[in-house]
């Protein structure tokens, strides 16, 4: 009798033992991949609000998806003061697609199929470090330094936000400032260079969609599942060749026009909208509806969007038709390389889009330029390449 009981207890002291080791329920907050980051902070961030114009927007789409696209900003603690990321302001915009399980399920990092930010942080000097992000579940969530000016210039890194507190007693979550909404803990490692680069080169111009600036992050995203709301992309597709024009209509919310910033240099960002016109009337994305963000850096507060005065653009854009199915692009601007848009992810009949573009910084000559609609700023030409998915019939 005694032996069954010693038994009995050694088994429940193991399995108690077992439990301990596993941790919390994985569903109920998600457990990261573990890789080795140099610098540990947090950010507080607060959500512009719902009522601002086209800066929260929440809606259903077609095919059981949702999309939430919000702004924020607030500021960077890290550990070591002297992280490039600390003690920073910053705002920033993100878009999220995601598929609802239940009726009226808001997002989670349980149902997100993609992802994309871009934000820009301010030191008390004015130097800034801009941050692109990127969420392709089961990948991390990850983010890179893609421009750094003044004291930071040149300056390289990679990490990860989380989207919830990691389970770690080491790392416990700090307390909300009063008038912020809520901490996300992040990890980076940074790469300083040996040599400066020149007065009017804050980052070796790189494209991110093909070689990310910093290194691991090639690794994370080629693991994660394809992007796209479809279970796998359509088995054939048809080579399209598109061009183009958007009229853009620059909005006043969040807009900052030619700041001067350390280097004798000037940031230019807002938030746009528009409508894209085809040179083909009867294409598929002829009068599709725009809505995205731009940010510059410019050496001239006068000269405007031109090959000389543009050191570095980032831009992500979303177009949708008039039943709401969506394509979304990032784009990038280094000169003396052409301007470069990337298709990201597109939804309904869009779905398995893949498709590549380019802008035009001035209108070409060889064009000639639309009658802007009452309220618009400028027109912008494009031309693209796709694949375009041929459905069965």
């Amino acid at each position: 009798m005694c032996k069954h009981l010693i038994l009995i207890f050694t088994i429940m002291v193991f399995c108690l033992a077992t439990a301990c080791q596993q941790g919390p329920d994985p569903s109920a907050r998600l457990q990261h991949t573990q890789r080795p980051y140099d610098d540990q902070g947090h950010v507080f961030l607060t959500e512009f609000p719902h009522d601002e114009a086209h800066l929260f927007v929440e809606k259903e789409l077609p095919g059981g998806l949702a999309m939430n696209r919000h702004t924020y900003d607030g500021y960077y603690v890290f550990e070591n003061p002297d992280s490039v990321l600390h003690d920073r302001a910053f705002r920033g915009e993100t878009v999220i697609l995601y598929r609802p399980r239940t009726p009226g399920e808001k997002m989670s990092p349980r149902n997100i199929i993609y992802q994309y930010s871009l934000s820009q942080g301010n030191d008390n000097e004015g130097n800034q470090i801009w941050m692109l992000g990127e969420y392709v579940p089961p990948a991390d969530e990850l983010q890179w330094i893609v421009a750094a000016t003044g004291r930071h210039k040149g300056t390289k890194a990679e990490g990860v936000w989380h989207w919830e507190w990691p389970v770690d007693p080491n790392w416990p979550e700090p307390p909300t400032p009063a008038g912020m909404g809520y901490p996300n803990a992040e990890e980076f490692s940074q790469v300083v260079p040996d040599v400066i680069p020149g007065p009017h080169d804050p980052m070796p111009p790189v494209y991110w969609f093909t070689d990310p600036p910093f290194n691991s992050g090639i690794t994370g995203l080629a693991d994660a599942r394809v992007a796209a709301p479809a279970k796998e992309a359509p088995a054939n597709t048809e080579h399209v060749e598109e061009s183009g024009h958007s009229v853009i209509k620059v909005l006043p919310a969040l807009r900052r026009d030619m700041e001067p910033i350390p280097g004798e240099l000037f940031v230019d960002q807002f938030i746009f909208t528009g409508e894209y016109t085809s040179d083909d009337p009867d294409s598929p994305f002829n009068s599709m509806k725009i809505f995205g963000q731009s940010m510059a850096i410019l050496k001239d507060a006068e000269a405007g969007y031109t090959p000389e005065n543009v050191i570095t653009q980032w831009v992500n854009m979303q177009t949708e038709d008039a039943g709401e199915d969506q394509v979304w692009w990032l784009g990038e601007y280094n000169p003396p390389h052409k301007p470069k848009l990337v298709l990201k992810v597109a939804t309904g009949k869009f779905e398995g889009l893949k498709g590549e573009g380019t802008w035009h910084s001035v209108w070409p000559e060889s064009k000639q330029s639309p009658d802007l609609p009452e309220g618009y700023s400028y027109a912008v030409a494009a031309e693209y390449e796709f694949e375009f998915p041929v459905m069965a019939k």
